[in-house]
Parts: C-alpha cells; structure tokens; sequence
C-alpha cells in the first residue's frame, strides 16, 4: 500500500520529497568535494528559489563541514547565471584588449 493510500498528507509527501533530495544532492557535493580537494559549494540556479530545498540543502552542506555560497545581490535564479556569463566575457574582452 502506498502512502497515498494510508492517508499520509500531501505536505508530509512533499516535504519527505525536499529531504530526500537535499540529503542525496549533498552526498554528492560531499563527494566531488573530497575527490576534488576542495571545501566550498556554491548554489546557483532556479531551482534554489524553493527556499525549503535551498534551507534543507545548505544545512546538509553545512553539518558535513562544507563552506556554501549563495547569491546575494543577484538572484539565485537564471538572473544570476547571465551575470556570471557577462563577468566572464568582460574579463576576457579585458584580456584580448591587453594583448
């Protein structure tokens, strides 16, 4: 039977889903870290305008001794990857016009 059928609420499935989710992705980070040798994980991307994953996710990073960097003056959806985009081609339209 699943726990649908039981009776389980909607809000206690969704945030079971949240959980799970926050709990895999951090075991991944924590393992790319560890290869990599590195200790800081940046979150970026829409799907961090779910505060609850963004919450459950950085308190996952954080207990595993992770350094976390979250967008603050832009936001942490697409808005911030095309600033990033445009960051990185000033950089280097300042590069070749030093050339």
């Amino acid at each position: 039977m699943s726990r649908i059928e039981t009776g389980e609420s909607a809000d206690r499935l969704a945030l079971g889903f949240h959980i799970a989710i926050a709990r895999s992705s951090a075991r991944i980070a924590r393992e790319i870290c560890a290869r990599e040798g590195i200790d800081t994980v940046a979150l970026s991307g829409g799907v961090f305008m779910n505060r609850l994953l963004l919450q459950l996710l950085t308190r996952e990073l954080k207990s595993m001794g992770l350094t976390v960097l979250i967008p603050q003056t832009v936001p942490v959806n697409d808005g911030c990857i095309a600033y990033g985009q445009a960051a990185v081609a000033s950089a280097r339209l300042a590069q070749i016009a030093s050339q």
